[in-house]
């Protein structure tokens, strides 16, 4: 599905302002979303036992308690809800990570009404949670984060749709 824009909505949403604005929330009308996960080679060989497909699993279980069909392909998915986690080796005992939750769709604006629509993809909601954490507890903390962002995501969803 893809949004129409003016640049003036666009540059409200970048802003952080667009239902001020009176227009309405980008999460509105959602029904379906594909999950992706991207854990970064760092990330990998910081937690090995964490995997892509645990990550997914849990987000499109939550999507799926929302009503939200969390398994569409192309032209028939709303968006894309991304979960991405990166760490850095800090020291002998900890890592420095960042979890990273974004939701991002097709979004059509002209600049002016007599332009021609342009479509691009578009960062419409985006969270993070970052930290350091001892070597031995990360796993468990990256996966309650990416639980809580998730549910994020979904209370604005919810604020959106008036649920």
């Amino acid at each position: 599905m893809k949004r129409q824009l003016t640049l003036a909505a666009l540059l409200a949403l970048v802003a952080g302002s667009a239902t001020a604005a009176g227009i309405d929330d980008p999460l509105t009308n959602i029904k379906s979303v594909a999950v992706t996960v991207d854990i970064y080679d760092n990330a990998k060989r910081a937690i090995p036992t964490l995997s892509e497909e645990e990550l997914k699993n849990a987000a499109e279980f939550q999507l799926r308690n929302a009503k939200l069909r969390a398994t569409c392909g192309g032209a028939n998915c709303d968006g894309i809800l991304t979960l991405s986690l990166d760490t850095l080796d800090e020291d002998d005992h900890s890592y420095v990570f960042v979890a990273t939750v974004k939701f991002q769709s097709l979004v059509i604006y002209q600049i002016r009404a007599t332009d021609a629509p342009k479509t691009v993809i578009a960062t419409l909601w985006s969270r993070q949670f970052y930290g350091k954490l001892g070597k031995g507890i990360i796993r468990a903390t990256v996966v309650d984060d990416f639980d809580k962002l998730v549910k994020e995501f979904l209370n604005d969803y919810y604020a959106a749709n008036g649920r």
